[in-house]
């Protein structure tokens, strides 16, 4: 049964790579999953908070709000917001650190824009926010970042395509670095 689903959507896949052609512009949406590395003693205490009992803790990678032109069959450039969400739970209290960086963006394909192999690099305006339920609440100063990432993109109906993606941020504030690696899906349409 499962080597008959894989068939039909390979079928699929490249029954719709003809549907691929060049936009006017697209927008890009993705949501996975991001390991941290906060720096210095705050990435062990990170780690320790998460590894209690009765802590919940969820780590995600979103990139958000991008927007792109093509520039030939192959690349397009834009501005996009990376963003990752670090929360921990235990009852009713939590602490939620937030890393954004909105950046200019370029994705380079080696096929065309949203098929086959690509590359990416951003960089951009780099800031944390802090939340927690009991109104422990701070925005830091800005700072810079950049990511640097690649993945394999795949059309899947007619303006219709998802990129997966491997990425690595490093966001430079306040004088001290944080570093994700993020591994998401998105969808360019």
């Amino acid at each position: 049964m499962n080597r008959i689903v894989l068939v039909l959507l390979v079928a699929g896949l490249a029954g719709n790579a003809h549907a691929n052609k060049t936009e006017r512009w697209y927008t890009y949406w993705g949501l996975g999953y991001a390991d941290i590395t906060y720096p210095g003693d705050l990435d062990d205490a990170m780690d320790a908070l998460a590894d209690l009992p009765g802590v919940d803790h969820v780590s995600i990678a979103l990139d958000g709000l991008g927007f792109y032109v093509p520039q030939g069959d192959q690349r397009m450039v834009g501005l996009i917001a990376n963003c990752f969400g670090d929360r921990y739970d235990v009852g009713d209290d939590w602490i939620q650190a937030d890393g954004y960086l909105l950046s200019l963006s370029a994705m380079h394909f080696t096929r065309r824009i949203g098929q086959g192999p690509f590359l990416r690099a951003d960089g951009g305006l780099a800031w944390y926010v802090l939340d927690t339920s009991w109104g422990l609440d701070d925005t830091s100063d800005r700072g810079y970042g950049f990511l640097v990432g690649g993945g394999f993109a795949f059309p899947v109906a007619d303006g219709t395509r998802i990129l997966l993606n491997a990425n690595y941020a490093v966001r430079h504030v306040e004088g001290e670095n944080t570093k994700t690696l993020g591994i998401s899906v998105g969808g360019l349409f």
